[in-house]
């Protein structure tokens, strides 16, 4: 009889144990995928705290810059406009025609944590031309 109770105890104890351990390892699941909708929600939220605007103000009779116009922002278009027009002013400066740089494959991404990698256009540089060396005597 008592074999038997110790044996059972065992058994319980291993039950136990073995709940206790998936547990432990939902709970880390949970908090890995937690950690990561955090750091996301983070990086949403900088990215609002540090969008600019502008407005316009018009000094008063009391000499204090007050509201004029309404504030201005830009929009994700406008932004995603500028980066792409700024990104191809560099390669149509410094990759395009460049010895160094012919034969290549380049594209250009827009990236965004809403968006992630966007494709905006693929280009393939200047074929590379052997230049003949005249031999100087």
């Amino acid at each position: 009889m008592n074999a038997e109770k110790t044996e059972e105890k065992n058994n319980t104890e291993e039950t136990v144990k073995e709940t206790v351990e998936k547990t432990v390892e939902k709970m880390a699941e949970k908090i890995t995928e937690l950690q990561k909708v955090i750091k996301k929600t983070n990086d949403k939220l900088n990215l609002h705290i540090n969008r600019k605007f502008a407005d316009i103000k018009v000094l008063n009779k009391r000499n204090e810059w007050e509201d004029y116009s309404g504030k201005f922002y830009i929009t994700d278009k406008e932004t995603d406009d500028m980066l792409y027009e700024k990104t191809l002013k560099h390669y149509n400066t410094y990759f395009k025609s460049s010895d160094w740089h012919r034969n290549k494959h380049l594209a250009i991404f827009l990236t965004s944590f809403k968006n992630g990698n966007e494709v905006k256009k693929q280009m393939i540089t200047g074929k590379y031309k052997e230049k003949k060396w005249i031999k100087l005597i």
